[in-house]
C-alpha cells in the first residue's frame, strides 16, 4: 500500500484575537504510518495549551508531536515523549 503522506507537508491556519491569520507549515518528514497522528496533534495541542495558554505555541508544539508520530508504525506506539517533541528541532 502506498504511503499517502510520504514526503508531503500539511499546514494549518491559526487565528488569534487581535492578531493576523497565521499559516503554520507542516514539517516534511518520511511518513511510515499516519494512524493516530490526528489524535496525537489534538492531545499535544490541548496539553500544551493548558500549560502555556498560548495558542500559537501550542499549535507549533502539536505540529512537532504529530510529525514525530507519523515516523513510527502504530497508533499508541508512535506517540512521542515530551522529550522527543522538545528536542524535535535537533533531528529535523
Amino acid at each position: 500500500m502506498d504511503k499517502p503522506y510520504q514526503d508531503s507537508q500539511l499546514s494549518i491556519f491559526v487565528k488569534v484575537t487581535k492578531h493576523p491569520l497565521k499559516l503554520i507549515e507542516g514539517y516534511k518528514v518520511e511518513a511510515v504510518d499516519t494512524t493516530g497522528s490526528g489524535d496525537c496533534f489534538i492531545g499535544a495541542l490541548a496539553s500544551q495549551y493548558l500549560e502555556s495558554k498560548d495558542l500559537l505555541d501550542s499549535v507549533n508544539f502539536a505540529n512537532k508531536a504529530a510529525a514525530l508520530s507519523v515516523m513510527k508504525k502504530g497508533a499508541s506506539a508512535s506517540m512521542p515523549s515530551m522529550e522527543e517533541v522538545v528536542n524535535f528541532h535537533q533531528i529535523t
